[in-house]
């Protein structure tokens, strides 16, 4: 049996799990811990993929998951080698959350802190909550590294 996410055809067996070493060695590995030894490693491929934690937040909410399931999605990806069917995944949801605010990670998502924001919203001449939802923005749309080079530009 397989399920599928909404909207992203993707499938993840349910039952009928992979064959594994440990079945191979003889080990009595429930479904359960075979299932939680592969989405381990694909968290281990999502913490070294590049992406960011509000990535993981845009993209579970493009692909209607936890954040925990899209870190899963995404290392599954990675692990079977489907990088540019990520990437194209990846463009459009920042792409919706540029356009739809309710599909952007929160201003605590992004790794930046209130002081940042109070820095941010000086150098761009605004309010806190204004600079905050501006780094929301840039972050839901790939751009954090813009963020972090003004930060250390005006140090």
């Amino acid at each position: 049996m397989r399920r599928y996410l909404p909207f992203t055809g993707l499938a993840f067996a349910l039952v009928g799990l992979p064959h594994t070493a440990a079945a191979d060695r003889g080990d009595d590995l429930t479904a359960g811990q075979v299932a939680q030894s592969s989405n381990a490693e694909d968290i281990r491929a999502w913490t070294t993929s590049g992406l960011t934690y509000c990535d993981a937040v845009v993209l579970s909410k493009h692909w209607r998951v936890s954040v925990d399931e899209s870190k899963v999605l995404v290392g599954r990806k990675i692990r079977s080698n489907n990088k540019p069917t990520l990437n194209a995944v990846l463009r459009q949801a920042r792409s919706d959350s540029d356009k739809n605010a309710a599909k952007r990670c929160g201003f605590a998502d992004t790794g930046f802190s209130y002081n940042d924001a109070e820095k941010l919203a000086k150098l761009w001449k605004t309010s806190v909550s204004d600079a905050k939802a501006r780094v929301e923005r840039k972050a839901s749309t790939g751009n954090s590294s813009v963020v972090h080079e003004l930060l250390k530009s005006k140090k």
